[in-house]
């Protein structure tokens, strides 16, 4: 007689396999949607065995892959809140990279950014210089970087998240005072701080709050002036 195998479940999302071995041979059932399914094997029975059903118990749950939707530097600027700057994650191929032009403090905040549920952080490393680690939160993994000096760039690299996920590395480069993002501290970088003195720090000014204290003011434009013609490396 022959086997049946049916997958039954609810509330559930994305995609995914299970996989069904019997001695050395095996298939893979692919699902829909993704969760937590009763998996019940039906035999049809035959001259010298009965029917029979028998249900695998607790179900099988079904995880769907996680994809990379966007990549953060993360920092909060006192009582005025966090405020994300995106990492351009393409622009590493042509020798290009965000910078970061807000303070280090006690480290830099990367944020990796998924379509899905983060069980599994996974390990986070950071090249040439600084340590790196990684927590889980919600869609997304958290990367703590330390030791990584003013006026570095730097490579991030995420593996196995939820167990298999691996993102391309991310580029970034990080000098305080480049506001205008060139890998440089030009007098456009100065005039650009002085221009939002007096400010409140907003979504729409973020970048010029150098010391990340909720205002922008004369510390961040003697800050930057501090660092006038630095060259990113």
């Amino acid at each position: 007689g022959s086997i049946n195998f049916k997958a039954g479940g609810s509330t559930m999302t994305g995609c995914g396999s299970v996989s069904l071995t019997s001695g050395s041979a095996s298939c893979v059932s692919t699902f829909s949607t993704a969760g937590t399914y009763v998996i019940t094997a039906e035999y049809s029975g035959d001259t010298n065995n009965v029917a029979s059903t028998g249900t695998l118990s607790g179900g099988q749950i079904v995880t769907p892959p996680v994809a990379l939707t966007a990549v953060q530097s993360r920092k909060i600027h006192g009582i005025a809140g966090t405020f994300d700057l995106s990492i351009d994650t393409t622009q590493a191929i042509n020798g290009l990279i965000t910078v970061e032009p807000r303070i280090i403090g006690g480290g830099h905040t990367i944020v990796f950014q998924f379509n899905g549920p983060i069980s599994t952080s996974g390990t986070a490393s950071v090249t040439p210089i600084g340590t790196a680690m990684a927590v889980s939160s919600g869609n997304d993994v958290i990367v703590t970087l330390t030791n990584v000096p003013d006026n570095q760039r730097v490579t991030v690299t995420l593996a196995n998240v939820n167990g298999s996920v691996s993102p391309p590395p991310v580029s970034i480069g990080f000098l305080i005072g480049d506001v205008n993002s060139s890998a440089s501290i030009t007098p456009s970088d100065i005039s650009s701080v002085k221009a939002r003195s007096g400010q409140t720090t907003t979504a729409a000014n973020f970048r010029y709050d150098l010391n990340t204290t909720g205002a922008i003011n004369a510390s961040d434009i003697a800050a930057v002036k501090a660092r006038s013609d630095l060259v990113l490396p």
